[in-house]
Order: structure tokens, then C-alpha cells, then sequence
């Protein structure tokens, strides 16, 4: 699975990013195609360590920015010890729940799967948006944080949410 962690890192360096929000291809990784069903074809950020052991990716609506959008998808995939997948991944979603709460989200729902593998489906409002997603380790090694933001009401659909608890077999 590093690879398509590395192949993204590449088109972007290259400048083809554009060309990784065009038409789907056999080779497109998950994140792309999630990005396209949730109606956010456009990547419009990539950010990497030079360790590698995170990559934070934004898709946007075409024609919108990190800056300006109303709706948007957020990735956020961490790299971690195959044999820890499990309990890295309880970690991570324990974390981010703390974290929204620090930050005084509004949260409206935070429905963790207690036991393994552990995931979690959320929503919450905070800064002016409205979120729903995911938490989950996809496969051994990774583990995910996908969720899909909307600026102005109605933004996300309820086949959005389907979508999302589609990964998580929910």
C-alpha cells in the first residue's frame, strides 16, 4: 500500500495533479475514487512528511479552492506498525473525539465500533461546517480518517453518508 502513497507523491511533484482528479483509471487508489463518489473530484492539496508517515489530502468541487468551497473532502492516512494496526487504530479515533472536544465541536454523533477492528462514524459542527465521516484501518498498516465537509446546508447528501458507512460496514 505504499505505493500509491508514493505515486501520488510523484504526480504531484510533477505537476499532474489535475491529471489524478480526471477520469477514473484502473490505477486510481481508494481515496480517489471515495473523493469522486463523495462529489469532490478535484485534489486540491496534498501534504506529506518527509518521513512519510502521514498524508493529509483535500478534494474540492471543480472550480473551488482550500480557500473557497462548499464542499469539500478531507483524507487523512497514517502510516503505523502492521502488527499495531489494531490498537493504533483505537488511538488515533480516540484522539480525534478528544480532539473535537477540546476544540468545543458541536457533536452530534460519535458512534465507535468497541470492539476489533475498530472503527467509528461521526458528525459534528465546528468553524462555520458541518462534517460527517469516518474512522477505520482499511487495511493492515494504515489507518484512515475520511470525512466530508459542507460550507453551506445540504452540501452533503444522504447518499454521502451511505458512502462513508459503506466503508465501515455500516
Amino acid at each position: 500500500m505504499r505505493t500509491p502513497l508514493v505515486v501520488l507523491a510523484v504526480l504531484l511533484w510533477l505537476g499532474t495533479a489535475a491529471e489524478a482528479s480526471a477520469a477514473p483509471r484502473a490505477v486510481d487508489p481508494p481515496y480517489i475514487k471515495l473523493a469522486r463518489l463523495l462529489g469532490t473530484p478535484q485534489l486540491a492539496r496534498a501534504v506529506q512528511p518527509r518521513d512519510k508517515s502521514r498524508l493529509l489530502l483535500q478534494f474540492v468541487r471543480p472550480g473551488e479552492s482550500t480557500s473557497h468551497w462548499s464542499k469539500m473532502t478531507t483524507v487523512s492516512i497514517a502510516v503505523v506498525p502492521r502488527p499495531e494496526t489494531q490498537a493504533a487504530a483505537y488511538g488515533i479515533i480516540d484522539r480525534f473525539h478528544r480532539d473535537l472536544e477540546q476544540r468545543h465541536a458541536r457533536i452530534d454523533a460519535f458512534d465507535l465500533r468497541p470492539i476489533k477492528p475498530y472503527s467509528a462514524f461521526f458528525s459534528f459542527q465546528a468553524g462555520g461546517e458541518r462534517d460527517q465521516g469516518i474512522a477505520y484501518s482499511p487495511t493492515l498498516g494504515y489507518v484512515t480518517i475520511a470525512q466530508v465537509a459542507e460550507r453551506k446546508a445540504g452540501a452533503i447528501s444522504k447518499n454521502d453518508v451511505k458512502v462513508l458507512k459503506s466503508l465501515i460496514g455500516r
